[in-house]
């Protein structure tokens, strides 16, 4: 994106590429959140990949919002498909974050 942000190119064409920071996001949390170290124990699969999910829905409405943002020109719907992905992603973050249990070792 940085490359293509210095070159004479729509604004729309270099937020475009921006889209595989989602997934990889999300892959990232997920591997982060499955391996086991020397002090924490890995998370369960299915609950990682919810993380993943919400750190997903949350990237995916920045990613949203920007295009929109430069392909309109106008603010108010980026914020408008912000709030969809965002407050999805934020509030399946928030409940996996209250309803969390300890996985720390004893040391």
């Amino acid at each position: 994106m940085a490359m293509l942000y210095f070159m004479d190119v729509p604004e729309v064409a270099v937020i475009g590429p921006g889209i595989f920071i989602v997934p990889g996001g999300a892959l990232i949390t997920y591997s982060v959140l499955t391996r086991e170290t020397s002090r924490k124990y890995a998370m369960n699969k299915i609950r990682a990949a919810f993380y993943a999910l919400s750190i997903g829905l949350i990237l995916f409405g920045f990613f949203t919002a920007i295009t929109a943002r430069f392909s309109t020109g106008e603010i108010y719907i980026a914020i408008a498909s912000l709030m969809v992905f965002f407050l999805a992603g934020i509030g399946l973050f928030l409940f996996l974050i209250l309803t969390g249990s300890d996985r720390r070792k004893e040391i």
